[in-house]
């Protein structure tokens, strides 16, 4: 399979870039538990969960 990059205008990547920052804020405000970097599989899918449940 060949795979084509997705070229974007400027204006586009702004956008995106804009809609990225505005989820991470949205993110950022729900003061989610912290994520300390653990690799391990189960604790990120735990971590995820908590936060889904429970923003706070």
């Amino acid at each position: 399979m060949i795979m084509t990059p997705i070229v974007f205008s400027n204006n586009t990547s702004a956008l995106l870039s804009v809609e990225v920052d505005n989820h991470l804020k949205l993110f950022q405000s729900l003061k989610p538990s912290l994520f300390k970097g653990e690799v391990d599989a189960r604790t990120i899918e735990d971590w995820l969960i908590r936060i889904e449940k429970d923003p706070e």
